[in-house]
């Protein structure tokens, strides 16, 4: 099976952002068939939303961090003992 390539039926310019409308070359309009539907625009968006999410925490874990707070500092309570008492 061959890879699938999306072109203008007018132009017959590839497609390569199926959230586009209009045809990126000759301008006109993509029939609703080569477009991605709202739901599947909704799931990209949601996976990219949490890669991204997944990405900024290894990066904070990278650097020592942990927090949400975006500066890098660690959530840890640091218990220096109650002095040898």
């Amino acid at each position: 099976m061959g890879v699938v390539r999306y072109r203008c039926p007018e132009c017959g310019f590839q497609i390569f952002n199926r959230r586009v409308p209009k045809c990126e070359s000759c301008g006109a309009a993509l029939p609703a068939e080569l477009l991605l539907r709202r739901d599947q625009i909704a799931a990209l968006d949601a996976a990219h939303e949490k890669s991204k999410k997944e990405q900024e925490a290894r990066a904070r874990a990278a650097r020592g961090g942990g927090g949400d707070s975006g500066t890098g500092d660690s959530d840890v309570l640091w218990d220096f003992g109650d002095g040898g008492d």
